[in-house]
Parts: structure tokens; sequence; C-alpha cells
């Protein structure tokens, strides 16, 4: 029989570096649209919709939002008789971060340079990737680029920031 990797804890991650957890770190719980959308995973992209919701993407002047843990974690996902919170929490885009994140799409980064989150509705959707100013939301800065962190992990390290486009 073949041997199958499982799915590891690293596989979808949002890895704060500098900036949280401190008395001022911005971050908020939101609930997910839908608990069962496979691309609301940790280092991915969010915003809120109308009603409230965090939805995968980032649509045009929205608050760009970090997914911390994943929405079928068990802390945020409730599975049968279990005890979850149904909430989300995530880092958001204005405060003072220095993130890492398994989630982009695949590409050359380069120190300073603008991200944007993938906001085409696919299984990319919520993805970085590079963005331009006033063009695209932006909701981070390149500081160090593509790394492989401590668990071989192809991780892209960049600052939080917000930039909304210009209509």
């Amino acid at each position: 029989m073949a041997k199958t990797n499982p799915a590891q804890m690293f596989d979808h991650l949002l890895e704060p570096i500098k900036g949280w957890f401190h008395m001022g770190a911005l971050d908020k719980d939101v609930t997910p649209l839908s608990l069962t959308d496979a691309r609301l995973v940790s280092g991915r992209v969010g915003y809120l919709n109308a009603a409230g919701l965090l939805v995968p993407g980032l649509a045009a002047g929205a608050m760009g939002l970090f997914m911390f843990p994943s929405a079928t974690d068990y802390d945020v996902y409730r599975d049968s008789g279990g005890v979850g919170g149904g909430k989300l929490m995530v880092l958001v885009a204005s405060g003072s971060y220095e993130l890492q994140s398994t989630e982009f799409i695949a590409g050359v980064y380069v120190p300073n340079q603008l991200l944007t989150a993938r906001n085409v509705d696919d299984t990319n959707m919520g993805k970085l990737v590079g963005g331009v100013a006033y063009t695209n939301t932006i909701c981070g800065v390149v500081s160090d680029g593509q790394l492989t962190n401590e668990n071989g992990t192809s991780v892209l390290q960049f600052w939080s920031y917000f930039l909304p486009e210009t209509p």
C-alpha cells in the first residue's frame, strides 16, 4: 500500500513574526459566511460582507482580514457533540504586524512589493498576490519575501498594511 502524507497543522499557516500579541494588538472575532468553505484557512485574506460575515478574498476598498485559525479548526467549527465557538479570529490589515503566510500565489516577491489578495471565485480566492497601489486594495508589503520556515514549508513574509484602491 502506498504511504500517504496526512495533513499537517503547518500546511495552512499564518505566523506572526512581530507585533502580536500585546495589549494593543488589533484582532477581531468574526463569523464566517460558511464554516465549510475550504478557502477559509489560516494565512488567507478575507473581508466582511455587507451582513458582517467573513468571506474569502479582498473586495474593492474592504479592510483585509488575515485568518489566524482555519474555519474547520475544532476551536471554530463544531463537530458532532463538540464545543466550538463558531467564530474565527482574524488579524486586521491596518494592525502593525510582520507575518508569514503559506497562502500566496507562486511568483517572485521582492522587498517593498505591495500585496493584495485574489478576489476571483476559485480555489485560490484569498491567497496573497502582488498588487498595484490605487488600482488594487493593498493588504501588505513584502518584507523578506518567500522563505522556507522551520517546518520546511514555503512562506511569504510581509508587513500588514491597508491602502484602499481609488475608484
